[in-house]
């Protein structure tokens, strides 16, 4: 019998990916929420609905009347930089905003959600992180995330939801705003435009400026085993961590540039001080979720050559 899972944030970069993913690999029924719509896809066949909902406005919920197997919830506020200026809409949004959407969902029957948080919530700079790591938010956006996280484990430990926090470190893929690192790079590289990092210069070493890099394809095919592990209960006691593939910056920088097949050198390297925003983020993992594996090498550069080729195809302007 064929599932049906509720998104929230389906128009956003994982949203969108998620969503697609969904239709083209499974037989499962797609019912997507967001602030704003689109009809992209139709109906899909019958098998996808878009309603326009506002986490923040109740009354909203009221239009969603078909009944859903599974939940996953990817709406927030989540430009990091913003967060220093003003944390105001990143609480109403992804506290405020998951506490309404839990009141709305506790009256539906449902088998799981996911609640998508950050690794953030963690810091950085960990010499070894697992699933019971204590929180220590490294920005205000990865503190409004932290609360997230705890909501959801105060109605799952109330009501008895069936919800599951689920982490990532830093996504990539088709589909992700210009603005953020990964497309910034293949756009500046193509147009012959300088990059800046931030940090030590080290360019190829893994020990600085690192982060987990997760292809957003890799994450919507753990969100989808994580929906249908029937081990559920074991899983509920601590948040999972989807692991991509771990490398520094300017090592990400060098695997896109051979994609490119570009002489750019265009890069420049500004120290961090104590009061700078940009901090390391590199974390070492030491988990026992099945869904932990790091994604093989191969299988890393094929994901970097399909996001370079789609950006090309799509976003870039010579």
């Amino acid at each position: 019998m064929s599932k049906t899972v509720l998104i929230t944030g389906a128009n956003g970069f994982i949203g969108k990916n998620l969503v697609k993913y969904i239709m083209g690999n499974t037989s499962w029924n797609v019912i997507a929420l967001d602030k704003t719509q689109k009809d992209d896809l139709g109906d899909g066949g019958g098998r996808y609905k878009d309603y326009c909902v506002d986490l923040l406005n109740k009354n909203d919920f009221s239009k969603i009347v078909e009944p859903f197997d599974y939940v996953v919830h990817l709406a927030a506020q989540k430009d990091v930089s913003g967060s220093y200026a003003d944390i105001g809409p990143y609480i109403t949004t992804n506290v405020l905003g998951t506490a309404n959407l839990l009141d709305w969902l506790r009256t539906k029957p449902f088998d799981k959600m996911i609640n998508f948080s950050t690794a953030a919530v963690i810091g950085a700079n960990k010499l070894i992180v697992d699933e019971n790591a204590k929180y220590d938010p490294m920005n205000p956006y990865a503190g409004t995330k932290a609360a997230q996280e705890l909501i959801c484990i105060s109605y799952a430990n109330t009501f008895q939801l069936p919800i599951v926090n689920v982490r990532i470190d830093t996504p990539f893929g088709p589909c992700q705003p210009e603005k953020n690192l990964v497309p910034t790079i293949i756009n500046n590289m193509i147009n012959n435009q300088p990059i800046k990092f931030y940090g030590k210069d080290v360019p190829f070493s893994n020990e600085f400026c690192s982060r987990n890099w997760v292809y957003v394809d890799v994450i919507s095919k753990n969100i989808i085993n994580i929906l249908i592990n029937e081990t559920k209960k074991a899983i509920e006691k601590f948040p999972i961590h989807i692991v991509g593939y771990t490398c520094s910056i300017p090592y990400m920088f060098g695997m896109i540039k051979q994609f490119i097949d570009t002489t750019y050198s265009k890069f420049e390297w500004f120290l961090v001080d104590e009061k700078s925003h940009v901090s390391d983020q590199h974390l070492k993992y030491d988990l026992r979720s099945f869904y932990s594996n790091e994604q093989p090498i191969e299988q890393f550069k094929e994901s970097i050559k399909e996001t370079v080729e789609w950006y090309k195809n799509h976003y870039i302007k010579n």
